[in-house]
């Protein structure tokens, strides 16, 4: 049995084992057993977590599954040494995760020996090391890249100190040569600070004129006269010369100067450099300088020269910017008073419908605003051309241009300019009017000879025309003032030449209106006369008809009653369309005067009125109707309208009782509602009666218009009287149906207030 030391003795090692086990589990580095054949026997938890594998994956699998490829030669290097019993050392190595991802290891690997001390494996201690070499490199890439940069700085620093100084004195030369308000003075300028900036042996400044395809010196020292006077330098179509200066260290040699070299070799040049001046976004100038030597142009050169460049283009802008401005303002003053001209002139035209005095007044205004001379011509329909309006400041000049006009008149057909321009309807500017001009203008030389006596220096002429007809035309001329017209004056002119065309056409519609307004009203009045005898003949006639009627149908009456069946048939047969005649005559007379009363009445006496008390009024009147054909009459709430409640019940009853005459022998089925629409009540009265066939939809509102014969009542009279009452009440009514499917009629009624 063992002994109480001997199981002491095992306790403690087993406590040993399992405290080592316990070291290898929560160790963050990888502890892997392997052995000499290099298969893993034994995976702690950091090696899964850095390698990705699970102790059950990867026990008994050889260690090579973590080589990346082409490494696994280096795996078996490693046990080799081991197995010769060698400890390998912290050995920075590659390997491969489960996921495919290599990454960065420190191997320290031992060999594992029994107790004779015999190696039979191999104990690796693996450390993740990717973050750290990972950060080595940034580390090595940002010294490099900070060297680089102290070296650049460096650099850049000598040379800046190399142009600094002269790169000052161009900022304190800027004032001199941006305050200058002429281009020759900057050319000037520009040619001073390039012999203090750059020492060559001449100087230029070239400016190309507004094609870019001819450039010439501008200012210069250095250069000869000849070669400044044959210095035309000719582009090519095409070609560019770029935002960057062009240095030629031969002319002799280099392309681009090759048409040019024999004038270099005169002048003795033998290199140059040019930087551009970029005015108004175009390279439109150069400064340049010369070389009579073999040169070979530095960074400085190039930047000091392209400095100086570019603030001579600015200098330039703003000296061409000031003279611009100046032709902009006077340019604008003058668009202002032809504005304000147009724009008075136009306040004329509007004013009135007497056209001639608007265009005398107009005449008037345009002298001096406009022009020294205002003609205003009109084209009689016989063709003569009468002046209607002339103006002038002179007043002696001005009569004499009359009795010229009268003595030399114009006519459309003359061939003379001004004819010409009436015929044809086309304006014309003459900004310098040239004797040539005076000369087919005149009719005779006594003519010829007063038209040169007025000065006259510039002529614009606008035809006033108006839907395609030429109304005359507006004349301004320019004389002693010596002002010229240009493009604008003849918009300008056009405009109101437009302007006047429309105010005469206007006036003249505006009359021909007035006489078919005042032919309208008396033809309105003689037909309102006419109406009203008809109408108070149709009510005395009627109403004068009643009683001879009422003596036809009682005597006829009183004859069937007596000797009813004691004369033969026929005169039975006879008494009865006697009866029937008067009694129909009668049903007429009393529609006839409805409709009569009617249209006299008018919209008189309108005021809010109960759409219900006026249904409820014809249901009472048609009582008998109803009763007798058992007729179904549904109604909905109907709204307050404004019209006259006697009207709106003969409506109701008129559209009830043709729905129960037209039923077709079914029992009459009649429905009233409404619904209010945009301010108006619109009624509707439905019926499943026999309908109306679309195409007589228009006609059954028409006076006497009936669509059946004798065996159905009615006098065609019912409806026409609705639609009368309707359209006094400024509605309208119309129908919708099909035959043999009833029908709906529609009417609306403004409502209460509306």
């Amino acid at each position: 049995m063992p002994s109480q030391r001997q199981e002491s003795l095992a306790d403690s090692v087993h406590q040993d084992r399992e405290r080592l086990a316990a070291i290898v589990d929560s160790s963050e580095d990888a502890i892997i057993g392997k052995t000499l054949d290099g298969i893993i026997i034994s995976w702690n938890k950091a090696a899964e977590r850095i390698f990705g594998y699970t102790a059950d994956e990867i026990v008994g699998r050889p260690v090579t599954t973590l080589a990346p490829p082409g490494m696994a030669e280096d795996m078996l290097n490693i046990l080799n040494r081991i197995r010769r019993g060698e400890r390998i050392e912290y050995y920075e190595t590659k390997r491969r995760r489960k996921d495919g991802q290599v990454i960065d290891v420190a191997l320290t690997v031992s060999p594992i020996r029994d107790a004779s001390g015999r190696v039979v494996g191999a104990s690796k201690i693996a450390r993740d090391i990717t973050q750290r070499k990972a950060a080595e490199v940034e580390r090595a890439r940002l010294l490099e890249s900070e060297r680089q940069a102290r070296s650049t700085a460096e650099a850049a620093l000598a040379r800046h100190r190399d142009i600094e100084q002269k790169l000052t004195m161009l900022v304190n030369a800027s004032g001199v040569l941006l305050g200058s308000l002429e281009a020759s003075q900057v050319y000037d300028q520009t040619i001073l600070l390039a012999k203090q900036m750059v020492a060559a042996d001449a100087y230029a400044v070239w400016r190309a004129d507004p094609s870019l395809s001819e450039w010439r010196i501008a200012a210069s020292e250095g250069l000869s006269e000849e070669y400044r006077r044959q210095s035309v330098f000719l582009a090519q179509p095409g070609q560019s010369f770029g935002d960057s200066c062009i240095a030629i260290e031969d002319v002799a040699e280099d392309p681009l100067t090759s048409r040019r070299k024999d004038l270099y070799a005169a002048e003795g040049i033998r290199c140059f450099l040019a930087a551009p001046m970029r005015i108004y976004g175009r390279n439109s100038g150069a400064v340049t300088i010369y070389f009579r030597t073999v040169h070979s142009f530095s960074d400085t050169e190039r930047r000091l020269v392209t400095a100086l460049a570019n603030l001579a283009a600015s200098a330039v802008s703003s000296a061409e910017l000031y003279e611009q401005q100046n032709r902009m303002r006077e340019a604008a003053e003058a668009s202002a008073r032809r504005a304000r001209f147009l724009a008075r002139a136009s306040g004329l035209l509007g004013a009135s419908l007497d056209y001639a005095g608007t265009l005398r007044s107009v005449a008037k205004l345009a002298v001096p605003e406009f022009a020294d001379w205002c003609v205003v011509d009109m084209v009689e329909p016989d063709g003569r051309v009468e002046r209607l309006a002339m103006e002038h400041r002179d007043p002696e000049k001005l009569a004499a241009a009359w009795r010229m006009r009268e003595r030399y008149p114009r006519h459309i057909n003359m061939p003379h300019d001004a004819a010409e321009i009436l015929r044809k309807g086309a304006s014309v500017l003459q900004s310098e009017v040239t004797d040539e001009a005076l000369v087919r203008a005149a009719q005779d030389q006594e003519h010829l000879a007063m038209l040169r006596a007025a000065g006259i220096r510039s002529v614009i002429v606008a035809p006033m025309k108006a839907r395609g007809r030429t109304f005359g035309a507006v004349t301004f001329v320019m004389a002693e003032s010596g002002r010229i017209y240009g493009p604008e004056d003849l918009t300008v002119a056009e405009q109101l030449a437009e302007r006047a065309a429309l105010a005469i056409d206007n006036s003249r519609l505006f009359a021909e209106a007035e006489r078919e307004r005042a032919d309208a009203q008396a033809a309105a009045q003689a037909l309102r006369r006419s109406n009203e005898e008809l109408e108070q003949f149709a009510y005395v006639s009627s109403h004068d008809l009643q009683e001879p009627l009422r003596n036809i149908a009682s005597y006829a009456q009183l004859l069937a009653r007596r000797y009813q069946g004691k004369l033969d048939r026929d005169a039975d047969e006879f008494l009865g369309y006697l009866i029937d005649g008067a009694r129909r005559m009668s049903v007429l007379i009393q529609d006839l005067l409805s409709y009569s009363r009617q249209v006299r009445m008018g919209a008189a006496a309108f005021s809010p009125v109960s759409s219900e008390e006026a249904l409820e009024t014809a249901l009472r009147n048609l009582h008998r109707a109803i009763q007798d054909s058992a007729a179904e009459i549904r109604r909905d709430p109907l709204p307050t309208v404004w019209g006259h409640s006697m009207q709106l019940a003969q409506v109701f009853q008129n559209l009830i009782s043709n729905a129960i005459k037209y039923s077709g022998g079914k029992t009459p089925k009649v429905h009233v509602s409404a619904q209010v629409l945009d301010g108006e009540a619109v009624f509707r009265v439905s019926d499943q009666g026999i309908g109306i066939d679309p195409r007589y939809h228009d006609r059954i509102f028409g006076l006497f218009k009936r669509l059946h014969g004798r065996n159905v009542p009615g006098t065609g009279i019912g409806l026409a009287t609705c639609k009368k009452i309707v359209e006094q009440h400024g509605g309208r009514i119309w129908v919708e149906s099909k035959a043999g499917e009833g029908a709906a009629f529609y009417f609306s009624v403004p409502l209460c207030g509306k």
